[in-house]
């Protein structure tokens, strides 16, 4: 795999592809990840990947195409503001501030809006 995550990288909740699917990270040790797929299940660090952030996991997300701005994606939680220029970059705003960071994976957006709102970003895929 070429995109493989380190562990520092994850936390417990993080979606990631395991054979391919999408898994939730639920324990994550120096070696690998265990999730659930109808039992407790271990995979090492070498066989997991990132999942691309894409449309339909922006949409899956909350976020919502904007019409009439510079931004093609954003989403508004109180003073919180995320925008996305469609295959460019990530912008990040809390109260007209800039963030600066721009994630290219599901997990690194899972990261930031539990680092901003200390609450899980909700999606199904």
């Amino acid at each position: 795999m070429t995109n493989t995550i380190q562990p520092q990288e994850l936390r417990v909740g993080n979606l990631v592809l395991i054979d391919g699917v999408p898994k939730s990270v639920i324990e994550i040790s120096i070696h690998g990840v265990c999730y659930v797929d109808d039992i407790k299940l271990f995979e090492t660090y070498g066989n997991i990947s990132p999942i691309p952030i894409t449309e339909e996991i922006l949409i899956k997300a909350g976020f919502e195409k904007s019409f009439g701005t510079n931004w093609e994606y954003e989403r508004s939680i109180g003073a919180i503001k995320m925008y996305c220029l469609w295959n460019t970059e990530w912008y990040f705003e809390l109260g007209g501030i800039y963030l600066g960071d721009h994630p290219k994976y599901l997990h690194q957006l899972q990261n930031i809006y539990y680092s901003l709102l200390g609450k899980e970003l909700e999606i199904k895929l």
